[in-house]
């Protein structure tokens, strides 16, 4: 990327919320990651491959373009689901796409393949009407959960 514009650095932010969930993740055994807080309705893993799968959803499927990660992963993490689904296999193959996926966004970004979108309003009230407001509420997203998997780590 040539210049620091807005999106450009929102990228840039992005990359840096992944990186630091993936070090989260890295030093934590499975055990610990699919523990089940003490006043929590979830766990690390499925907020890791929540915040993946979301990310999927919000800029790629309201976009109209084929999603990266696997239609088994989204059933799993998406918004509203529980532990019943998630197991260490599908927890791993979101994983797999953590720390590729700003990499992915900004070549798919410059190369222009975000054409159209489909107005969206979020669980928060906030509707995002385009693909840039879609990676700034995608940020903001990513922050609560790496917030929540922050906790629950000094928690486990």
């Amino acid at each position: 990327m040539k210049k620091r514009g807005g999106f450009v650095v929102a990228i840039e932010h992005f990359r840096t919320a992944r990186g630091l969930v993936k070090k989260l993740v890295d030093g934590l055994s499975e055990e610990q990651l699919f523990a089940v807080p003490q006043g929590y309705a979830n766990n690390i893993a499925w907020n890791a491959a929540h915040v993946v799968v979301t990310q999927q959803l919000i800029l790629y499927k309201l976009s109209g373009l084929e999603l990266h990660v696997s239609e088994e992963a989204v059933e799993s993490f998406r918004k509203g689901t529980g532990l019943e689904k998630i197991t260490p296999k599908l927890f791993w193959e979101a994983m797999d796409f953590l720390v590729e996926a700003p990499e992915q966004l900004s070549k798919d970004y410059e190369r222009g393949v975000f054409e159209s979108f489909e107005t969206y309003e979020t669980s928060t009230g906030i509707v995002l009407h385009n693909i840039d407001e879609a990676i700034l509420f995608n940020n903001y997203h990513e922050g609560i959960h790496l917030g929540y998997m922050m906790a629950m780590r000094r928690s486990i």
